[in-house]
């Protein structure tokens, strides 16, 4: 059975979650060539279904989610309304337990919005001072010259060439764990968790992946991503 349950996502205006869509109505619309019987445990087991974004709207879907955000879930003014404020009570939320804050700048409109970001307890290096490679070990490695200072002080942090890699880890780790996927970022110096307010997300949703999250980044100031 097709779901009709609507992304509120503010990229997902008109599309079901991918995930709930039927399997071989996408892959026809999208995969043609994944439909070859002996290809289709492969399409079954890989991930391409869990991402859901504008390239993966459902034409044959919009009227009947259009029909259930207005009748089912009150129109678009109530879900706008829920969305921002699951957002935001999940993000203070969030950063209480990760010790941290949710970024903003003073008379901004960064939190009128259904989409919201936290910063992650991880302390990132200046990245004048720590090596570029990144195969080298988890924590930031001081250069040649950066002075005793600077060594000491940038001593334990999290070597920015690692972005990419701590990011993606943390995104399979999640899913695979504990069946949360976590969408974060390095941005200015700093790891952010990006929250998304949805209609069937609640604020203890973002509670659990608050709890996951502190145990990952324990874990990655281990260098536990390099495994």
């Amino acid at each position: 059975m097709t779901s009709i349950i609507a992304s509120v996502d503010n990229t997902n205006w008109l599309t079901v979650k991918g995930e709930s869509s039927r399997i071989y109505l996408q892959a026809l619309l999208f995969a043609p060539s994944l439909l070859n019987p002996v290809q289709l445990p492969v399409l079954l087991a890989i991930p391409s279904f869990h991402y859901t974004n504008m390239h993966r709207t459902n034409p044959s879907t919009h009227k009947a989610a259009i029909d259930f955000r207005n009748e089912i879930c009150g129109g678009e003014e109530a879900i706008q309304i829920y969305s921002k404020a699951v957002a935001l009570q999940g993000a203070e939320a969030a950063a209480e337990i990760l010790g941290t804050e949710i970024m903003s700048t003073e008379g901004s409109c960064m939190l009128d919005c259904a989409l919201i970001n936290v910063r992650l307890p991880l302390e990132v290096a200046d990245p004048s001072t720590v090596s570029k490679d990144a195969t080298s070990a988890g924590v930031a490695i001081a250069v040649a010259g950066a002075g005793a200072s600077n060594r000491e002080r940038e001593k334990g942090k999290i070597n920015p060439a690692h972005g990419a890699k701590i990011v993606l880890w943390i995104k399979e780790t999640g899913i695979k764990e504990s069946g949360c996927y976590i969408q974060t970022c390095l941005y200015r110096g700093a790891f952010w968790w990006r929250l998304s307010g949805m209609i069937y997300v609640d604020v203890d949703d973002f509670r659990r992946g608050a709890e996951v999250l502190k145990g990952l980044c324990e874990r990655i100031r281990e260098g536990g991503y390099l495994a």
